[in-house]
């Protein structure tokens, strides 16, 4: 018997092909998160950033400000004082001293940051200011690669 010259496709051939979309699309997928997760950081240094220019603009109106209790108004957000499961929980990061009272550092409601201008920025995702030594934390904090998460401004300007 004589066998037909079948012109289709064969499935060896067609596994082949499947194999190869696959491996190319779990790479996409693969590096797509990457740049996903360094993008979210990016934008939560950003966030920070404006907060800590709105803070020095703050603090020069303190400065200038003569009055003791307007001062007190230019200091927006509620003291971390009143606040204990967050000055608790940054405590247990130990991102505050365990001797922190939390009497300097004021945590961000959405009406402080639109008090502020800064009326983009999300307050649920959790800032905390120090007027006094203008850091600025995002109580969250930012994964790196070594699986260390990174709460200050401070710590997140260095690892950019």
């Amino acid at each position: 018997m004589y066998l037909k010259n079948n012109k289709g496709v064969t499935v060896v051939s067609l596994i082949i092909v499947v194999v190869i979309l696959v491996l190319l699309a779990s790479i996409t997928v693969y590096e797509a998160n990457g740049l996903i997760t360094i993008t979210k950081k990016q934008s939560i240094t950003t966030n920070l950033l404006l907060i800590q220019a709105k803070v020095r603009i703050i603090n020069e109106q303190v400065v200038f400000e003569k009055d003791d209790e307007k001062k007190k108004e230019l200091l927006v957000g509620t003291k971390l004082s009143e606040d204990a499961s967050t000055l608790n929980s940054l405590k247990e990061k130990k991102v505050i001293p365990n001797e922190d009272t939390g009497e300097n550092y004021y945590l961000l409601s959405q009406s402080d940051l639109d008090n502020m201008g800064l009326e983009a920025i999300d307050a649920s995702d959790g800032y905390v200011v120090n007027y006094e030594t203008e850091e600025i934390i995002y109580i969250y904090g930012v994964q790196t690669e070594g699986g260390v998460y990174l709460y200050k401004l401070s710590e997140l300007n260095i690892q950019v």
